[in-house]
């Protein structure tokens, strides 16, 4: 149905992991039968947990020159990095794939203006934010039409089965299991697209590796190979008409508005 042009308003922001507490169930048991573990990774303290909210506001109104500039400065000052918080992230790119925004229906937290309750922040290691946003090759060739949705509503794509055929052919059976997919390539900035950060595994590091075309060793010495940090160009994938079996994050998502909106934090006029 079309929304009516004169009520409301669109523009386009990042998109962030988020989680209701509806969706809770689902995320904790696909967390736990990934790593066995508790979901939260860092407690934050109020400083950086009040800089990360005016971050994700930032983000939420497509203020992404000022959202750069503030996690610059902060980083530049040595505000953010505190011995148990965010020591190694490389940028503000990295932090919005780790970062998670979770919904709590009791207790304190931020308003934001999307979710009805208060909202907690939390950021996870890169291999478990890796390995939320994928599925294992092998679970994916069994499915007739293979798709992906991660319980924080990161990702959410339908893969080639071609396109998996032809990556099951090159990659060694014994691996399929161990091997996740889609292909995971950070942005450097988030508004630049001409050098991408390769997030993942050995594995998956030397998968893009030879789907570039950029290495001519075997597969059963893969552990043997350097990783590759960045990435100038993914045209080769095009080329090989490889589309759907790698994810460029960020991505953007459209955000409608009434022009009536009332933000439920302010009294009314």
């Amino acid at each position: 149905m079309s929304l009516p042009s004169s009520n409301w308003h669109v523009w386009d922001r990042v998109k962030l992991r988020t989680l209701t507490p509806s969706q809770y169930s689902m995320f904790r048991e696909r967390w736990e039968s990934l790593f066995g573990d508790r979901w939260l990774l860092y407690d934050f303290s109020p400083t950086v947990r009040f800089f990360i909210h005016r971050l994700v506001l930032l983000m939420w109104i497509d203020e992404i020159g000022l959202a750069e500039r503030l996690w610059e400065e902060e980083w530049k000052n040595k505000i953010i990095l505190t011995p148990h918080d965010m020591r190694n992230i490389e940028n503000l790119v990295d932090l919005l794939f780790r970062l998670l925004i979770y919904e709590r229906e009791l207790g304190g937290g931020y308003h934001h203006p999307e979710f009805e309750g208060p909202v907690q922040y939390y950021v996870l290691t890169e291999e478990k934010a890796f390995k939320l946003s994928t599925a294992p090759l092998s679970d994916l060739l069994k499915m007739d039409k293979p798709s992906f949705s991660s319980a924080d509503g990161l990702i959410n794509m339908s893969f080639d089965k071609h396109e998996l055929e032809r990556v099951a052919e090159m990659v060694p059976e014994r691996y399929h299991e161990e091997l996740r997919l889609p292909l995971i390539l950070l942005r450097d900035s988030i508004d630049y697209t001409g050098a991408y950060k390769v997030v993942g595994a050995k594995l998956e590091n030397f998968l893009i590796q030879k789907l570039l075309k950029l290495t001519n060793i075997p597969f059963e010495r893969y552990t043997e190979v350097e990783g590759i940090k960045v990435i100038e160009s993914i045209s080769m994938l095009k080329r090989r008409k490889l589309n759907t079996v790698y994810k460029v994050l960020p991505e953007r998502e459209p955000l409608w508005l009434s022009i009536t909106y009332k933000n439920p934090s302010f009294p009314e006029p």
